[in-house]
């Protein structure tokens, strides 16, 4: 009977994570095909070798604002604002997102996120800079 637990239990994760890669690879084929796309100065690029998307913003060069969708499993959109000088993350943080599968739609919820998270980096950027 404990067997039995165990088996069911490792075929939730499984299933999960195949869910996951599935909808990594959703959201990577969509994002992938607007890489450039500029929003409120700051501009998306995606590493196809690693699968990441990150905003940057020629005003804060030293600074990425990682925004990846369902990174390695996770069930959403993984957020980080890194300081490529220092190594320093000032924010770590997911999304929950649900894909709806509607290309459209899918890549504005992930813009509007990324609004949100980019104001929320100026915001610490710019805190940072005044210390």
């Amino acid at each position: 009977m404990e067997k039995q637990k165990i088996l069911e239990a490792y075929d939730k994760i499984l299933l999960k994570e195949a869910r996951n890669d599935k909808d990594f690879y959703y959201m990577n084929a969509i994002l992938g095909k607007v890489k450039g796309l500029k929003v409120n100065g700051w501009e998306l690029d995606y590493d196809p070798m690693v699968g990441t998307f990150s905003w940057v913003n020629s005003r804060y060069p030293d600074w990425w604002l990682y925004m990846t969708p369902f990174w390695e499993g996770m069930d959403g959109i993984a957020v980080n604002l890194d300081n490529a000088m220092t190594g320093d993350s000032e924010i770590s943080d997911t999304i929950r997102f649900k894909p709806t599968y509607d290309s459209r739609t899918d890549a504005k919820t992930y813009v509007k996120y990324s609004q949100k998270f980019q104001r929320r980096a100026v915001e610490i950027i710019q805190a940072k800079e005044n210390d």
